[in-house]
């Protein structure tokens, strides 16, 4: 572990500061503007990364990165998180079982706050219950897409054709 705790303390500071400027650099602004940001290159990095990675589609990582999200998401880290925290409780490790419980719950809170302030969705319960929607409008599925969405336009009908979709095959004149 780290035994140098001042030094321990000016590493957290500089990721809480590099936390606060992503934050600062992406904004609020609303959905309909994606990709706008209060940094504008921000944006514009964002929507070709977006771009490349959404015109790769080979099944094993298809396969595998869906692994992975089901991995990472909540029905796996959830159970897990209570696991170890009643492991630690069990051990009577009463510092440690504070610290992860609390770092735990802070998360959670920061995040929901985080996601509802940027996002502009009201993430109280009875708000999207009473509304008929089975989960709050932010974790909702996107409509899908076609698995090869530049097949039909650029590919083809030529390099020229694309639609600005950022697709590797359109025009770079």
């Amino acid at each position: 572990m780290l035994t140098n705790h001042r030094r321990a303390f000016w590493y957290a500071m500089v990721l809480l500061g590099a936390l606060l400027f992503v934050l600062w650099a992406v904004g609020r602004h609303p959905a309909a503007l994606a990709p706008k940001t209060t940094l504008p290159f921000v944006g514009v990095f964002d929507q070709r990364m977006y771009d490349f990675t959404d015109t790769i589609r080979v099944t094993p990582l298809t396969w595998l990165f869906r692994f992975l999200n089901v991995v990472g998401g909540g029905i796996v880290t959830i159970p897990l998180r209570a696991v170890a925290s009643i492991y630690l409780l069990a051990r009577r490790w009463w510092r440690r079982a504070g610290a992860f419980i609390l770092t735990w719950a802070l998360s959670e809170l920061l995040l929901t706050f985080l996601k509802s302030w940027f996002h502009g969705v009201d993430l109280r319960v009875d708000s999207w219950i009473s509304s008929g929607t089975p989960s709050p409008p932010a974790t909702r599925r996107p409509e899908p897409r076609p698995r090869w969405p530049w097949s039909s336009r650029s590919f083809h009908r030529g390099p020229s054709a694309g639609s600005g979709s950022g697709s590797p095959w359109r025009s770079r004149s």
